[in-house]
């Protein structure tokens, strides 16, 4: 019996240890790219990310891969409100890079919703063909510029048939 509580104390221990240095149990933030989809050639393919943040997020960069043999970056827009300003542009071979903050003295911050959304374009190809959209170099900021998690890379699968 003994045993048992001294097993249950430290276990109390070790739980508010954790609390006390800032470790964190769940995830802070997580965000999401869309569903997987089927698309015919010389479609437009729209690609959505999406945040849930414990936190609040005052800005946002990442850049998005892709495979310019199979789509063709087209557009992007925002679909936070106009307080935040959106820039996405093509910074090499097969990547965007796509940074959003807010832009009104701090007041206006997130934590969950639809963020962004972008459009490619399907180039012209013979038979079944695969590729894969994914997320690299994802940040999300604070108040103070603090990085608030880094986020694993993400992908979504476009297959055009």
């Amino acid at each position: 019996m003994k045993k048992y509580v001294i097993i249950a104390i430290t276990f109390v221990f070790l739980i508010v240890l954790a609390m006390a240095i800032g470790l964190k149990l769940t995830p802070n933030l997580k965000v999401t790219l869309g569903k997987d989809q089927k698309v015919n050639t010389n479609d437009t393919v729209s690609v959505t990310l999406d945040l849930n943040s414990k936190e609040d997020v005052y800005g946002i960069q990442f850049d998005l891969l892709f495979d310019e043999e199979v789509l063709e970056y087209q557009s992007s827009n925002t679909k936070l409100s106009n307080k935040w300003y959106s820039r996405c542009e093509y910074i090499q071979k097969g990547t965007v890079r796509v940074i959003l903050y807010d832009a009104s003295d701090f007041t206006t911050p997130i934590k969950k919703g639809d963020l962004y959304e972008l459009l490619f374009d399907t180039k012209d190809y013979r038979g079944d063909i695969s590729t894969v959209l994914r997320i690299d170099n994802f940040k999300a900021y604070d108040k103070n510029g603090n990085n608030i998690q880094d986020v694993k890379s993400k992908s979504v699968k476009i297959k055009l048939k």
